[in-house]
């Protein structure tokens, strides 16, 4: 495998190609030079220190991924089903992309924790990302601190589902958060780019991280705060995905899995809201070495691709993409098989085993 002075590297070369990627470049490597040389100052934050690999069961299991669900009371329902039809699977853990509403419903208090309300009654560990539904599409005419703008909704969010280190779920797993789960983390983020909703957790000799990179062109910067808040969540995106690939070669993972919400659109090279995050995810393929799995939603088809294997030449990228509404009774059910996995970014294996399950 790359060893973390070759991750350095790739990540430098790879961000110099993009709008402003030196600087966000520049204030990854140091954090990570920070962390590596203050192991206690690394756990107050989050990032990884010079931790031992942990003691790990190198053995295959399964999780549920699920995504833009539900977008109704109706769908809500079928969700109720979805989710009691995974209580007697051998799950790990359920894992949601995030919008758990439509753009159309209501932004309040109250329909927002009756969605969570629902989620937290999956039988299993349940990791949520925020999608663009949950507060980019709120609010557009309300300026973002307003109450029910849309960093004042993002404010709520990180308040009520962040707030710990833990997952959803009748039964919780224990997570690591890159921020703290504070009130009022938005604003705080404004100064500090640590996103409590910015997750971590590893089973078995797979390491898993979450990002928060939204539909709708990841998020309007159509105001001097909205400009702020995404430019730091940007930088914030950059420095756990580097930390977290550092990490997975130093504990010697087998494979690396990377959720968010957005299709960011890998087929196109363009300049969007999206660009960096793309380079970064490919290089974070290219440096891993070995299984990459991206699970990502917001366009509501299904599909399981090799999406950088034409472009980047990056056998090792596979991409999956969950059912969303209106196919609220359908989930995808993936098996982590780790004697199937090879190291090289350009090996193909198949340790990443994806299942269909639908309710009649």
């Amino acid at each position: 495998m790359t060893g973390p002075a070759g991750v350095s590297r790739l990540r430098r070369r790879l961000l110099r190609g993009t709008a402003a990627g030196s600087a966000l470049a520049a204030a990854g490597l140091a954090c990570s030079r920070a962390a590596a040389a203050d192991p206690a100052a690394a756990a107050q934050t989050g990032r990884p220190g010079r931790a031992r690999p942990p003691s790990v069961e190198d053995r295959p299991f399964w999780f549920g991924f699920i995504g833009d669900t539900p977008y109704s009371r109706l769908e809500a329902g079928a969700l109720r089903r979805v989710l009691a039809a995974m209580a007697p699977e051998p799950l790990e853990f359920v894992l949601h992309v995030g919008d758990i509403k439509s753009s159309l419903e209501s932004c309040s208090d109250d329909l927002l924790a009756s969605r969570l309300a629902l989620l937290d009654e999956c039988p299993h560990p349940l990791v949520l990302t925020p999608g663009d539904n949950e507060w980019t599409d709120c609010g557009r005419l309300l300026a973002p601190w307003e109450p029910g703008g849309r960093l004042d909704r993002l404010d709520w969010l990180r308040a009520h589902v962040f707030s710990r280190p833990e997952s959803l779920g009748r039964r919780r797993m224990a997570v690591q958060q890159q921020g703290p789960g504070i009130a009022h983390a938005a604003r705080a983020s404004m100064t500090s780019p640590k996103l409590p909703e910015n997750l971590r957790w590893r089973v078995g000799t797979l390491q898993f991280c979450t990002l928060h990179v939204v539909g709708s062109n990841n998020a309007p910067q159509n105001s001097p705060e909205l400009a702020d808040a995404w430019l730091l969540r940007q930088h914030a995106n950059a420095e756990w995905l580097n930390e977290t690939v550092e990490l997975a070669v130093r504990e010697r993972a087998k494979g690396l899995a990377i959720a968010l919400h957005a299709n960011m659109g890998f087929e196109d090279d363009r300049l969007d809201g999206w660009a960096r995050m793309r380079t970064l995810v490919a290089a974070a393929a290219a440096a891993f070495d070995g299984p990459v799995l991206l699970l990502h939603g917001d366009t509501h088809r299904f599909r399981s691709d090799r999406l950088l294997l034409h472009s980047h030449g990056l056998a090792n990228f596979q991409r999956v993409e969950c059912f969303g509404s209106p196919f609220s009774s359908s989930w995808v059910q993936i098996r982590w098989d780790p004697s199937l996995a090879r190291a090289g970014a350009g090996e193909a294996s198949e340790p990443f085993q994806v299942s269909i399950r639908s309710l009649p």
